[in-house]
């Protein structure tokens, strides 16, 4: 069955292993919110996942996790 047909919101909560991998299911949904722990992730690899999820998929927002 569809989810999206019988609810008006679906979330997924997925941690991928890549970033590849996050962009492909990103593709797939109709947007996508990134948490980013500041503890463990750098800063250029959150900057450039970003800009790809920008770029290649729907990004509605990104949340910072101190």
């Amino acid at each position: 069955s569809d989810l999206s047909r019988a609810f008006a919101f679906v979330i997924v909560n997925a941690t991928t292993p890549t970033a590849e991998d996050l962009l492909t299911l990103a593709r797939k949904v109709d947007g996508v919110i990134v948490v980013i722990n500041d503890r463990e992730t750098r800063r250029d690899a959150a900057k450039e996942l970003v800009s790809r999820l920008t770029n290649e998929a729907r990004l509605l927002g990104a949340i910072l996790a101190t």
